[in-house]
């Protein structure tokens, strides 16, 4: 599952952001509030989606479940140089990028987090 945290000024806004960073509809995800609106403080939510194909970025970072498909299709997750991509499973062809540092990954490989070093190279463990 792909997640994404997204800020809004109410819950709905958070929402909303969510969906749209995530190009899905409210029918095809589960909504967790994490931080509910409160004065002074903007509401947080996390989305939860298979990622399959297509492209998404992640403000906040990105924590997903699987990343890609079985029939190789193009995916690309991208997220700021101060966050990171955590990955339990990352299929052939899915696309990384933390910053300006990207990383194509030509097999599936498992339990993958990416991130910069202090010196910005792309670190993958």
């Amino acid at each position: 599952m792909e997640s994404v945290i997204a800020k809004g000024k109410t819950i709905k806004e958070a929402i909303q952001k969510g969906l749209e960073l995530l190009n899905l509809s409210d029918q095809e995800v589960h909504v967790e509030i994490i931080q509910p609106e409160a004065k002074g403080f903007w509401g947080m939510v996390k989305v939860n989606s298979t990622l399959r194909g297509g492209k998404v970025y992640a403000e906040l970072g990105a924590d997903i479940h699987r990343a890609g498909s079985d029939s190789g299709t193009a995916t690309f997750i991208e997220v700021p140089e101060d966050q990171k991509i955590c990955i339990e499973t990352a299929m052939e062809r899915t696309t990384i990028k933390v910053g300006s540092k990207k990383h194509t990954f030509k097999e599936t490989i498992r339990q993958v987090t990416a991130a910069l070093d202090p010196s910005g190279r792309l670190m993958l463990e």
